[in-house]
């Protein structure tokens, strides 16, 4: 950019003589539209081959995929089948069965039971006493 004239010595500030070029806003447009063209046609031939041609199945396994990779030892968990039909017979057996813990005398019973025995009284033994003040708006005291 050329100033175009000055004043008393002093050049004045710079400004565009010119419009913009259009030639060139166009070619780098038209570049733009024909590059994402493109691309778009590449991903639909290649969506045309993947459905077209699908992997065989019926081919032959790699080296790789007959050898069955075991974790390094020690290996925690050797029968992960097993381990878990195992655990969950334990939990089932837990769960409806009735015992007595020794050391706090707690009593556990089947849980079917046990929702029985809370829905036959109706609510906990202090539950609505304890929900009263809150249910009035009046604070609770500890």
């Amino acid at each position: 950019m050329k100033p175009t004239h000055t004043v008393t010595g002093h050049q004045a500030a710079p400004y565009e003589t010119t419009d913009a070029d259009t030639k060139q806003i166009k070619v780098w447009t038209a570049s733009i539209f024909v590059t994402v063209a493109l691309g778009m046609l590449s991903m639909a031939v290649l969506l045309y081959a993947f459905v077209k041609f699908p992997p065989s199945l019926d081919r032959t396994p790699t080296a790789a995929e007959y050898e069955r990779s075991l974790p390094p030892t020690p290996r925690l968990q050797v029968n992960q089948a097993g381990d878990l039909q195992q655990f969950r017979a334990h939990e089932e057996d837990f769960m409806t069965s009735y015992s007595r813990e020794p050391h706090s005398g707690a009593v556990r019973m089947p849980i079917e039971k046990a929702i029985e025995v809370i829905a036959s009284r109706g609510a906990l033994p202090g539950a609505k006493a304890a929900m009263a003040p809150a249910a009035m708006g009046t604070p609770v005291k500890k």
